[in-house]
């Protein structure tokens, strides 16, 4: 049965080897041979817990860590890794290097009874090292001796003492950081080191590693020796030292005299003691003896402060920080009050020393000084040395002013606004300061289209609160289509009143022209009328002019529903100015060229130009559709050409361009524009060339051309259908209204 037992734990094994690594609880049924009996196996494989902690070369781990043991190791040692606390009870550790030496980042070291780590190593090594990174903090009530050959303690980060007797005695320094802290504050320290090695830290008692900076903190109640050969404490780049402590220092303990005033001297004396000094208790009351709560109570030491201020509780009583022993000055103050200075108050060997005061609180009083206005406001109190807030204005103001702000001690004084604050040194009286009280003014822009006027027009001024009436009135021949107040639809009204005003806005009116062309003939030839133009390039024959009444009859388009232009576009050609490009289209964004806008000038003038048989410019064909209106145009001063004896009829026509030469339209059949609206600066008004400037001013000014969108209006750029449209509706109504 033993042989059949072992054979199946043999086969086991082999197994496990071929699976991950765990606990395992298996039932074998033992009948490789028919038994009948069923065996149970426990079988536990457990991977042990390595920590990165070494005591006398003997790594913790989970099986050792209750009790580390080890050739050189006495006593009890512990290590707890749920707080990465290492434990020494009673311990005698000797080794042949970094006896406790650790990775990890922060250990504690809890020191119970009387313990011994010493590194018998001939080289630099430690009794306590941390590798690379780590820190060691230091607590408990039992005593440490550690020496090594390079030093006792010896940190790559922060070295932590809070309690405890600590003797770190090493061949070349006694506690050294690699680039971390020194911070003690509890127990009995001691810092030795025996030799003077090469690095600057070595021969110090405390120093840090090489050219680091020092960051030594001594506080508490700590105690802490300092000895070394070539100094007590390394000053290379030292950053910290310690004020609130007594200091002794000279060539040896036997010689060491109390320093009032350290210095690097100081630290750099083979033998430096620092103990705690002593605090100074009393109570800080007013006259009457009430306690004052929040007085600051500073040391003053040489005319200097001294350490931290305290600061007094509510029943008046103050605790400062421990000071070395020596003569000192008190100062107690708070705002209101004046300072109280306790000159003399010696310190030597008393742990608390008594010292009460009072303070004497001083008041001014603020009356206040209508000036002007009516009313009273009851007079205030102002605490010396305390920022005062100076009220709102209780007054009533003087007709047609407001309240702006305060004057301190005069009219002329120093002026302040309600809530902020000013510090009084004497009685006071403060003015009320008034000001006019601003007329806040709005804006109504009234604008109309062609056909008519509103009045007053343009940008109208109008206090707030006050109401202001416009009156829109049509020309000869239209009537009005609506007024729109901040877009919104009024109707067909004559008149409109804004009431109570207290915001800007807009009125618009437009005016639609509904009357006989006869009656706007006044001013022109007989013949003058509103002639059918084909804009088209094939065009080379004028169409018949239409006679009477502008048509009311609309043709639609499939691509101008949403144009900007719409309207104006369905004008012209229900007028015969403009047809289509195709049955359901007008090509509304089409550029149109300079020979197609002077062909359309010159058919609405109904220019006779069957006398035009040869072309003045070279670029222009005898035989095309726009040569006779060019030389009517040239020869009515209308166009010039583009030099060179050339006109260019077939390239696009510019804004500016177009401008130019309905302005000269005008002039020549002797229309004077009117300047319905005020001139206007464009963004891109440098861009306007120099011989259309004037020109663009009419266009714009009499309502003619209008802008782009961001106010630019874009002189050099092409012309098109939908353009057209619109400036030639707003030439044709203007001319008619006229």
């Amino acid at each position: 049965m033993r042989k059949k037992l072992l054979s199946i734990l043999l086969v086991l094994s082999i197994i496990f080897t071929m699976l991950p690594v765990s606990a395992m609880a298996e039932t074998v049924i033992d009948n490789l041979h028919g038994l009948e009996e069923e065996t149970t196996v426990d079988i536990s494989l457990k991977r042990t817990q390595k920590y990165n902690i070494w005591v006398a070369g003997v790594q913790v781990t989970d099986d050792n860590k209750d009790n580390i043991t080890g050739p050189g190791i006495t006593g009890t040692v512990t290590y707890d890794s749920d707080t990465e606390t290492l434990t020494l009870t009673d311990v005698d550790i000797t080794y042949d290097g970094n006896v406790i030496d650790t990775y990890t980042e922060d250990l504690i070291v809890v020191l119970n009874g009387s313990n011994t780590v010493i590194s018998t190593s001939i080289s630099d090594d430690n009794a306590f090292c941390t590798r690379g990174w780590g820190s060691f903090t230091f607590k408990g009530e039992g005593s440490l001796e550690a020496c090594g050959t390079y030093s006792g303690i010896y940190a790559f980060e922060d070295i932590i003492i809070e309690s405890g007797t600590i003797k770190a005695t090493g061949q070349k320094v006694g506690i050294s950081t690699n680039s971390g802290s020194i911070t003690i504050s509890g127990g009995n320290v001691t810092a030795e080191a025996l030799t003077v090695g090469t690095r600057t830290c070595e021969g110090y008692g405390i120093a840090e590693d090489w050219y680091g900076i020092l960051d030594l903190t001594v506080s508490g109640n700590a105690i802490v020796d300092a000895k070394g050969i070539r100094g007590a404490i390394g000053t290379n780049n030292l950053i910290t030292t310690n004020t609130t402590h007594n200091v002794m220092a000279g060539d040896s303990e036997s010689n060491a005299e109390l320093v009032t005033i350290p210095d690097a001297n100081t630290w750099e004396k083979s033998y430096v003691k620092l103990f705690h000094g002593h605090t100074i208790s009393g109570i800080i009351t007013d006259k009457e003896g009430n306690p004052i709560k929040g007085a600051t109570v500073q040391i003053q030491k040489e005319g200097a402060d001294f350490g931290e201020s305290a600061t007094t509780s509510a029943d008046g009583t103050y605790t400062t920080q421990p000071v070395p022993d020596g003569n000192y000055t008190i100062k107690v103050s708070k705002n209101g009050y004046l300072d109280a200075v306790i000159e003399d108050v010696n310190i030597n060997n008393s742990s608390i020393t008594d010292i009460d005061t009072s303070l004497i609180l001083i008041q001014y009083t603020i009356t206040y000084n209508a000036n002007g206005g009516s009313g009273t406001m009851t007079e205030e109190k102002a605490t010396y040395n305390t920022a005062f807030t100076l009220p709102e204005n209780g007054f009533t103001a003087p007709e047609s002013k407001k309240f702006k702000a305060w004057a301190i001690g005069s009219h002329d004084g120093e002026q302040k606004n309600a809530n902020e604050t000013y510090t009084f040194i004497e009685d006071s009286t403060i003015y009320a300061i008034w000001e006019d009280i601003p007329v806040v003014t709005y804006t109504i822009t009234a604008t109309t289209s062609t056909g008519g006027s509103i009045t007053p027009s343009g940008i109208v001024t109008v206090n707030q609160g006050e109401s202001h009436t416009f009156t829109i009135t049509p020309n000869r021949n239209y009537s009005i289509v609506d007024v729109k107040v901040d877009n919104l639809s009024q109707g067909k009204i004559t008149s409109y009143t804004f009431s109570n005003v207290n915001d800007d806005h807009i009125i618009y009116a437009n005016f639609r022209y509904t009357g006989s062309r006869d009656s706007g003939r006044d001013r022109r030839s007989e013949d003058s009328s509103i002639p059918v133009i084909d804009t088209s390039p094939s065009l080379d024959e004028p169409d018949t002019p239409i006679q009477g009444e502008i048509k009311e009859e609309v043709k639609t388009f499939e691509d101008i529903a949403n144009h900007w232009a719409k309207e104006d576009i369905e004008f012209v050609v229900r007028q015969g100015l403009f047809s289509s490009t195709s049955e359901t289209s007008f090509s509304p964004n089409m550029a149109m060229t300079r020979g197609m806008f002077v062909t359309v000038l010159g058919r609405m003038a109904r220019a006779d130009i069957s006398g035009y048989k040869e072309s003045s410019f070279t670029d222009v064909k005898s035989n095309s559709y726009y040569m006779g209106y060019i030389e009517w145009a040239r020869l009515n001063n209308i166009i010039k050409g583009v030099g060179n004896g050339m006109f260019a009829p077939d390239k696009t026509i510019t804004r500016e361009q177009m401008a130019v030469i309905i302005d000269n339209y005008a002039k020549a059949h002797g229309f004077t524009l009117p300047k319905v609206y005020e001139e206007k600066t464009f963004v891109d008004g440098d861009k306007i060339s120099a011989y259309a400037k004037e020109a663009l001013q009419e266009m714009q000014m009499s309502g003619i051309m209008s802008g782009k969108g961001g106010n630019f209006f874009d002189p050099q750029g092409e012309a098109t259908r939908g353009e057209v449209s619109a400036v030639i509706r707003r030439f044709v109504e203007l001319l008619i209204s006229m």
